[in-house]
């Protein structure tokens, strides 16, 4: 169940099912600029590229891309921004901090095995 669903999920006054979701109502942050995030971590998944953003952290990992005469596009497997510091991800972090990118690739592995297992 996706973020966006938990939350009109909350709206209309459905109950959630009873297992592991990977989304989580944020109506408490619509209606008050003071609520926090109802996620310690983000995690996006689209094909081979994903994402994990944990706190000011983030992670962007691309898989392997071809153009459309499938050529290998060369591209930045890992792109590690620092949000706090660097607001617009311009500068790539991952070689300064490989436990960070290592732990942020753990964390994510173990959120796909579990989303995959529902």
């Amino acid at each position: 169940m996706s973020t966006e669903q938990a939350t009109i999920a909350e709206y209309c006054g459905v109950p959630l099912p009873d297992r592991l979701l990977d989304g989580k109502s944020i109506v408490a942050m619509i209606e008050s600029a003071e609520a926090k995030s109802p996620h310690e971590v983000l995690h996006w998944e689209t094909g081979k590229h994903w994402a994990i953003r944990e706190g000011d952290w983030k992670l962007v990992h691309n898989g392997p891309a071809t153009d459309q005469n499938g050529r290998k596009i060369p591209q930045v497997a890992d792109f590690l921004s620092h949000l706090g510091e660097d607001v617009t991800e311009t500068k790539n972090l991952a070689d300064q901090h490989p436990e960070i990118v290592a732990r942020l690739t753990n964390r994510h592995q173990q959120w796909a095995k579990e989303v995959q297992r529902q």
